[in-house]
């Protein structure tokens, strides 16, 4: 352990945070995929509950045997119950809300509109935490808000597709839980715990809260496509997504972290393109274009010249 922390304090500060950018980078390309899986999923028998409750199940399943092989308790401490508890919940709404709102609108929407969460990050961590953009944060969100709508546009009638409005509420406030959970876990989650224990206990609270009721009210008369790419999303979201996001949290900013992640919907919307035959528009270009402008934007930065990317309260520990 000591020799690792040594050679990890030969990385300099730069370094890391460009570290970071990369996790958050290969983050969002596998939650991008998440519409993709669940289309498959959907075709095999399965709905929005039960795919939630494979992430979480699944997810958490692969952790408990990772977990002893690292020597890695599985115990609490007293401190750590609160930030568990309402890392747990708030990340375990985020799937469900999402999945439900997949059912009632095109994935592409829906996935578009959860990404409203970037904003809501900015304004939980002013509200509860005096934390202030900079000049440059805001410019690369209003980038990607142009990029969000333009990718939304139809050329046949220049407005906003039709949805449900239910949908659209749902996916919104999948937005919201996102920013919570993401916003917690940089302000006030457990500083010495590491990552692979985070994420089981995030995944097994809304997976044991899930239980009664997804074995109560379904049959699981799936197809082995909705098996295997349920296990494959628990595998590729709740555990591979989340940890490389986690980390990319630690190593820049809350806020830095939720804008780079407007990348999700491009790799949503091209593989809806290459995948599902999708087509691709000018305003879909536009809005991709818009969307990498304001990632590149962070991306280069000078971190001090940003007063408000303050560190995080998850120390180097949590990572190893």
């Amino acid at each position: 352990m000591e020799a690792r922390r040594a050679k990890s304090n030969l990385i300099g500060p730069q370094q890391q945070r460009v570290f970071g950018l990369l996790a958050i980078f290969l983050s969002a390309l596998s939650y991008g995929a998440m519409p993709l899986v669940a289309h498959f999923f959907f075709e095999g028998g399965g709905d929005p509950v039960q795919l939630a409750y494979f992430r979480f199940f699944f997810s958490s399943l692969l952790c408990a045997i990772i977990l002893p092989s690292q020597r890695i308790p599985f115990r609490l401490q007293r401190h750590e119950y609160m930030p568990i508890g309402v890392l747990g919940i708030s990340y375990g709404l985020v799937p469900i809300l999402l999945f439900l709102s997949y059912a009632k609108l095109d994935s592409g929407v829906a996935t578009i509109l959860h990404f409203s969460f970037p904003l809501f990050v900015m304004f939980f961590c002013f509200l509860f935490f005096k934390d202030k953009p900079g000049l440059r944060a805001l410019i690369a969100a209003a980038f990607c808000v142009v990029g969000i709508i333009f990718i939304n546009l139809t050329p046949q009638h220049g407005h906003i597709v039709s949805y449900s409005s239910l949908g659209a509420f749902l996916a919104v406030l999948s937005g919201v839980a996102n920013a919570a959970y993401i916003t917690i876990f940089a302000k006030m989650g457990p500083a010495s715990m590491p990552m692979f224990k985070v994420v089981f206990y995030m995944n097994s609270i809304p997976a044991i809260l899930m239980t009664p009721y997804v074995m109560s009210h379904y049959d699981w008369n799936l197809s082995l496509m909705a098996w295997l790419t349920g296990i494959f999303m628990a595998i590729l979201c709740s555990i591979f997504a989340t940890l490389t996001l986690q980390y990319g949290i630690t190593k820049t900013s809350p806020q830095e972290a939720s804008l780079l992640s407007t990348l999700e919907p491009v790799t949503s919307v091209l593989l809806g393109v290459f995948v599902l035959h999708e087509v691709l528009t000018g305003n879909i270009l536009i809005g991709i274009v818009a969307i990498l402008m304001g990632s590149l934007l962070l991306a280069f930065q000078d971190p001090k010249a940003n007063p408000s990317d303050v560190e995080v309260s998850v120390t180097e520990q949590s990572v190893k």
